[in-house]
């Protein structure tokens, strides 16, 4: 009961403080997405349907991640949905679900286009539908994220939701990245202790069963803060605002750490260190990446190379903080 409660006074929180969508969407119909199941380029390919609920921090995260994919594995398609919510934690996405509300946008990358595209109006059922999805990947909000007890109840509705429509699909939950040293909302706390919380309620999450797996994006970000890399950025740290990672390498090491989780549980064999692309105004352009914060910041292949080693390291240590 009290558990319960507690979910129903974080969903009514979330609802009263919903917001405006981002300037980037607009209005399309519903029919302007492509089906996931289709659009490989050739039919021998492996399709990869992957489903990931979240806002603007799971762009940062994901919107890398099909092309280097598929750049890496080239007998591998991607199509990679985000069911976004601009600027909200993951009880407000258990509201729209609970009460069958078409406010989701819906970013997809359409394999056979090589592009992302946003439609607004959405339902979550609706994109459910979509397709037989190989994983459903959550990313909650920075501020509930610090602690278990605000987290779980979204988590449990969420996962339980769509297994209701598959049963066996693989759950994982992102260690999101903390916010930056100097940003406002830290208060008296450093990064390193937000991210230190936010690992500790995935920890607790996959402890508990309540997830089947982590992608440790923040971690893979907290080591890049100790490095070289953490020059980079319009505020520094890696970010461009405080909250959200900067276009170019600091979404490379985002991508990278994401990367190598997804292969993981999806036991594919493909070593990060064969992704030939090296992120750039154009290619950012070219794909059409949803929710872009900032211009592209292109790194060096040594940093490159930091990158993947930031990653690596986020994959075989996801509780702790390590320097290449």
């Amino acid at each position: 009961m009290k558990n319960k409660l507690l979910f129903l006074l974080i969903i009514l929180l979330a609802v009263l403080s919903c917001s405006a969508n981002d300037d980037f969407e607009s209005e399309r119909p519903k029919d302007d997405i492509e089906d996931p199941k289709q659009g490989a380029e050739k039919e021998n390919q492996r399709k990869l349907n992957i489903l990931v609920i979240g806002n603007s921090l799971a762009r940062d995260a994901f919107s890398y991640v099909p092309p280097i994919i598929e750049d890496i594995c080239p007998d591998i398609s991607v199509a990679l949905n985000i069911l976004y919510v601009s600027g909200q934690p993951l009880a407000t996405h258990c509201w729209y679900m609970s009460n069958g509300m078409t406010n989701f946008i819906v970013d997809a990358f359409l394999p056979y286009s090589q592009k992302w595209k946003s439609v607004s109006n959405y339902g979550a059922d609706e994109v459910l539908s979509l397709a037989k999805w190989d994983l459903v990947i959550l990313q909650e909000g920075s501020v509930n994220a610090r602690t278990y007890e605000a987290t779980q109840p979204s988590v449990e509705y969420i996962v339980d939701y769509v297994r209701s429509y598959y049963p066996d699909v693989p759950v994982a939950y992102t260690i999101i990245p903390s916010l930056a040293d100097g940003y406002s909302a830290l208060g008296n706390l450093s990064s390193d202790e937000v991210w230190k919380m936010n690992a500790e309620t995935a920890r607790m999450l996959v402890e508990q069963g309540n997830v089947d797996y982590l992608i440790p994006c923040g971690t893979g970000i907290q080591n890049a803060r100790h490095t070289s890399l953490n020059s980079f950025g319009n505020f520094g740290h890696l970010s461009y605002d405080g909250r959200h990672l900067q276009e170019g390498i600091p979404c490379v090491v985002d991508a990278y750490t994401a990367v190598l989780s997804i292969l993981n549980v999806l036991s594919i064999d493909a070593p990060i260190d064969n992704s030939t692309i090296r992120v750039t105004q154009d290619w950012v352009n070219a794909i059409n990446v949803p929710g872009r914060h900032g211009n592209v910041l292109e790194g060096t292949e040594s940093d490159y190379e930091l990158a993947r080693e930031c990653a690596l390291l986020a994959n075989e240590q996801l509780f702790e903080i390590c320097i290449p």
